[in-house]
């Protein structure tokens, strides 16, 4: 088996992982952690219009303005 097959099966557990092992960067767990915390703000953010119309009953011009009323620039 190729050592790049994306079939192959992890072979270390708990113990350290020789040098020849490793290749991540401090980049890919930037990407990691970017990814995750993006997409948890971008789906509170982004239900947070929807949510307020069906639970609240709110109509979108009454959030707009409710919106520019606390002053953030639209």
């Amino acid at each position: 088996m190729s050592s790049n097959s994306i079939t192959q099966v992890e072979t270390f557990g708990f113990e350290r992982m020789p040098d020849r092992s490793r290749y991540a960067r401090p980049i890919d767990l930037f990407r990691l952690l970017f990814g995750g915390c993006n997409t948890f703000s971008t789906s509170m953010l982004g239900s947070f219009p929807v949510l307020t119309v069906c639970v609240y009953g709110f109509r979108f011009m009454l959030w707009v303005n409710s919106i520019k009323a606390l002053g953030f620039p639209m």
